[in-house]
């Protein structure tokens, strides 16, 4: 789902994505996406800007929280 035009300029907000498998949360959050830096209120420029932003779910990792045949959806 694309990030509103008017909020993808905003420097102070975080993103955080959270996967669930078979209607539970997991213990697999990715990192917080466009996060300031420490001790500021907000970043130097809008984010994300014109970037995008993308979660990868890696099954095929030793540190997989999923397995073969689970419903898995992405909350954001």
């Amino acid at each position: 789902m694309p990030i509103n035009k008017t909020i993808r300029k905003w420097k102070n907000v975080t993103y955080e994505i959270k996967w669930y498998a078979d209607g539970k949360a997991t213990s697999f959050i990715e990192r917080p996406f466009c996060e300031p830096p420490t001790g500021q209120k907000e970043n130097n420029k809008p984010c994300p800007d014109e970037k995008e932003i993308r979660s990868l779910l890696d099954g095929s990792a030793s540190y997989s929280y999923y397995v073969p045949g689970q419903w898995v959806r992405i909350f954001r």
